[in-house]
């Protein structure tokens, strides 16, 4: 019993080794292998722009900003408070981010797969993905979202798998968040209904009509879809009140007659 304490001991630390080593490796291309100007444009100019007129949401316009959703420009105003500048602040919600990213990946192929090689190599591809790399030292919200939808799929398997209350809370939480930060959301309702019968294939019949714990996995679905929802609710308002609104490439004006779930999604 000794021996095999002595040998299981030594497996978990050579890994928590290995894993160190990468987390390293993924530091090292973060913080040293990036450049040192910051082109300040497009998206992440408007994300400081709305963020410097919290919690209004507003571009130079004194319009509301309907592109992006408000979450992000209001996590760049609160970390603005602690390290002074915005682009500083929107940085370092970045590299934090793609940090959290990185450990919840490593939990999730664990939870998943139970197989540490398979884990290491999406950790792997992970670190070394150019477009990650990128998007963790910049005025980007691609590592924010990322994070949350991680976070969110993550909290849905820890849920469905172990009949885990307080996962599943935190599964709609970050749900939510992610509504209230991008429009790429709509995507998180297909990929939990997959990972819901992916989880459950052995214990699904159609035929029988039985489907467990569905009652259990709806409820995130249901309050991410009113969270988002809200939102849209928001963008028709401000969009039926004007014949053409400036929320197209580069403020763009853009007809908003005809109003649809496609066009409040993207009137582009």
């Amino acid at each position: 019993m000794m021996q095999l304490k002595s040998l299981s001991g030594n497996y978990f630390t050579r890994r928590r080794l290995i894993v160190s080593a990468l987390f390293m490796l993924f530091l090292f291309l973060r913080l040293f292998a990036g450049s040192n100007e910051i082109l300040f444009s497009q998206d992440n100019l408007k994300y400081i722009e709305a963020a410097k007129t919290f919690p209004h949401h507003l571009l130079y316009n004194n319009q509301l900003y309907l592109l992006h959703p408000p979450l992000y420009p209001y996590a760049i105003y609160f970390s603005s408070l602690i390290f002074k500048e915005y682009h500083v602040g929107a940085t370092a919600i970045s590299l934090i981010s793609s940090i959290v990213t990185f450990f919840i990946l490593y939990r999730f192929f664990m939870l998943l797969t139970q197989n540490f090689n398979i884990t290491f190599f999406a950790l792997l591809f992970y670190t070394l993905s150019v477009p990650m790399v990128i998007a963790s030292t910049n005025v980007l919200k691609e590592s924010f979202v990322v994070m949350l939808i991680f976070l969110t799929l993550y909290y849905f398997a820890k849920a469905i798998m172990g009949n885990n209350k307080t996962a599943l809370f935190l599964c709609a939480l970050f749900g939510v968040f992610l509504a209230f930060s991008a429009d790429h959301v709509i995507f998180i309702f297909p990929a939990l209904l997959l990972s819901y019968i992916m989880l459950n294939r052995a214990k699904i019949s159609i035929k029988e009509l039985k489907f467990p714990n569905a009652k259990f996995a709806v409820i995130p679905l249901l309050i991410i879809l009113i969270a988002y929802g809200s939102w849209l609710s928001v963008k028709y308002h401000q969009y039926s009140s004007y014949e053409y609104y400036p929320n197209g490439l580069e403020g763009t004006p853009l007809n908003t007659q005809n109003l649809n779930l496609l066009k409040l999604i993207s009137p582009t």
